[in-house]
């Protein structure tokens, strides 16, 4: 609790206004924490974030002059934001407030009351909320996700995210350039070789002098696709992204990538843009080529999807990663004669098939060698296709390009002429939808959720133990879990003969995250959507919210405006919607998914005593529960069954 009440007294800087300097949102030249088009999971970041030293409450200062055009509150996301339009056209997005300047703060607090919710999201007509260049229009937090930080996001006329530094933004002093951990061939087609496979390979590196690296020689033919693991480290040790990659080969420049827009019609193609099943040393890979399906907005008109042809006599392909503050680093590979070692280096081979960047890779320990084929079948008309094994290391092995055939197959390994297993897959389409099936599970996918050449399959994954819940089917894994999709697909599964509880759904399960999906219920079956992949089982929660501890304190220049913190905890679905009540009158508090706090705004003088607070809770699966104010000491004995 110390946290919270340090955070109270930081919050006291908001009368301070200090002057405009360099145009930074923050006073000073505060660090950047987090880059425009920096990779996170499925998606790439859609503005700079900004350090505040963990505090809460500092001045945030207006870019330039315009108007105040949205204002939002939220738990999730930006959590506080403030949309300003400048009078260029651009808009400037503020997120993660802890409050906003006062004559918004009324309106948006009225509102609240009004609604009697926290969560609004308001818009307001040009010129009514003026703002001046310099002058401050919120005050920093931690509402929405993550910790304490600003966001701050630039969007044109089309509500497009661009590079803030491409509207005038000025960037930190910078003298390091992008560190290169590791660079990635990929096989562009199953008959090219690199390393005497046609699985990636992560060629090792030598540093040659600061900011130029040489791979070692690489035995390749055919074309291939780069990828390069890479990030630019601040002087505070922060992990950047760049802003440009190239790929040439001689004096010829093959590919580019450049993140100066974004959008958020395309945002899940961002998952296009890297690696999805690939870490260098805990960096991703980001893919110097683009993929099929992918829209974004990256690419610097370079005819060509980045494909690089190589063999003997090839000319050396360079690797180039710019900075958002101008540093350069660069990597060179060269290719060598010879088959190369003939084992797969770029991951852990297990044993059956495996997620490539595309299409699906095949690996086999079959004892003795023998004749080993991989078969794939269409289920629509019976096309069958198939891909002999050649032995790689200490298996064999093959990888499956579908190309443009879409739909639903099967996959099998025939060893000597036996079939071993068969394993249903979709593969992405354009143009139609797929399904994958069980007895008990159906997943439907429309045309376009999956890029083309991207597959997905259903494996068994038994029956997880999730706490806070009842599971009452199996699970289902749809598989690989980190497969980028472009569109949400829907699933059904059964529901057991006999279950009519209200309260079940289906639940999404990836390693220790539980998420609690949107699902209604159609006969015998429970229908939900999922934006991911992953283990799915139907479940049943039955438990309401509980309240862990009251903590409250009077604060000396306000009696009437006492600090009340709540602790709430669901083990189950998540809490959805809280109330805090001061006998009959709605309080307005605000809810912390990540710390599991409900706090009150103290917006007004409290209309009775502490021991008339009361708190509701009610979580994603209904269940409701009420909690009256106890002191700290009585919490942990209170209602045992969850509530009154």
């Amino acid at each position: 609790m110390m946290l919270f009440w340090g955070v109270c007294l930081v919050s006291g800087i908001w009368g301070a206004i200090p002057a405009l300097s360099d145009g930074f949102p923050l006073e000073g030249q505060p660090a950047i924490t987090s880059s425009f088009g920096e990779y996170r999971p499925g998606r790439l970041h859609m503005g700079v974030d900004f350090s505040t030293g963990g505090r809460i409450g500092l001045p945030v200062r207006a870019f330039g002059d315009g108007t105040v055009t949205r204002v939002r509150c939220s738990p999730w996301g930006y959590g506080k934001a403030v949309y300003v339009k400048l009078a260029s056209g651009y808009t400037i997005v503020y997120g993660h407030l802890s409050e906003f300047r006062e004559d918004i703060r009324r309106t948006v607090r009225a509102t609240q009351h009004a609604r009697r919710t926290y969560t609004v999201d308001l818009y307001f007509h040009p010129g009514e909320y003026p703002v001046k260049k310099g002058e401050v229009i919120a005050w920093s937090g931690d509402t929405g996700a993550g910790p304490a930080h600003l966001h701050v996001e630039f969007r044109d006329g089309a509500e497009r995210p661009v590079d803030p530094r491409r509207v005038g933004l000025p960037w930190p002093e910078d003298g390091s350039s992008p560190s290169i951990y590791g660079v990635v061939i990929y096989p562009a087609d199953p008959e090219s070789r690199v390393n005497g496979t046609c699985f990636p390979y992560a060629a090792p590196m030598e540093k040659i002098v600061a900011g130029r690296s040489c791979a070692v020689p690489v035995a390749a033919t055919g074309r291939v696709y780069f990828g390069a693991a890479v990030l630019d480290l601040t002087p505070r040790g922060d992990r950047l992204g760049v802003w440009r990659a190239t790929v040439r080969q001689g004096d010829s420049r093959v590919f580019e990538v450049r993140m100066d827009r974004l959008s958020y019609d395309d945002q899940p193609c961002g998952a296009l843009v890297f690696d999805p099943y690939s870490l260098i040393n805990d960096v991703p890979v980001m893919q110097l080529w683009r993929r099929p399906g992918n829209t974004l907005d990256v690419y610097a008109g370079v005819a060509g999807d980045g494909v690089v042809s190589v063999g003997d006599g090839a000319d050396p392909v360079t690797l180039e990663f710019e900075d958002f503050g101008g540093n350069v680093s660069a990597v060179e590979v060269q290719f060598r004669r010879g088959a190369g070692s003939e084992s797969p280096s770029r991951w852990p081979i297990a044993e059956g098939i495996f997620p490539m960047f595309r299409g699906i890779g095949i690996f086999s320990r079959v004892p003795g060698g023998g004749d080993v084929d991989a078969r794939f079948s269409a289920v629509s008309d019976g096309t069958t296709v198939r891909l002999p094994l050649t032995a790689m290391g200490e298996g064999i092995g093959g990888w499956w390009l579908p190309g443009r055939s879409g739909g639903a197959w099967t996959c099998s390994l025939i060893v000597n002429g036996v079939e071993q297993n068969r394993i249903p897959l979709v593969v992405g389409s354009s143009r139609e939808s797929a399904h994958l099936e069980t007895e008990d599970a159906r997943f439907v996918f429309p045309a376009g959720a999956l890029p083309p050449d991207t597959c997905v399959w259903l494996a068994d994954g038994g029956r997880p133990e999730l706490p806070g819940l009842e599971v009452i089917t199996p699970c289902v894994r749809l598989f690989p879990e980190g497969v980028p999709l472009l569109k949400p697909f829907s699933l059904r599964m059964r529901v057991p003969a006999g279950t009519e509880d209200s309260s079940m759904a289906v639940c999404r399960v990836s390693g220790t995250s539980v998420r609690w999906l949107n699902t209604w219920r159609t006969g015998e079956w429970l229908v939900a959507e999922s934006s991911a992949a992953g283990c799915f089982v139907a479940a049943v929660d039955r438990l309401a919210p509980t309240v862990n501890g009251w903590q409250t304190r009077q604060d000396p220049e306000r009696p009437n405006r006492p600090e009340i913190l709540v602790s709430v905890s669901d083990q189950g679905s998540g809490i959805e919607a809280w109330d805090l009540y001061c006998g009959e009158t709605w309080l307005l508090s605000s809810y912390d998914p990540d710390t599991d706090l409900v706090v009150w705004e103290r917006d007004e003088d409290l209309p009775g005593s502490l021991t008339n607070l009361k708190l509701v809770l009610i979580d994603r699966a209904g269940n409701r529960s009420e909690w009256d104010w106890q002191p700290d000491a009585a919490s942990d004995r209170d209602k045992a069954n969850g509530g009154k």
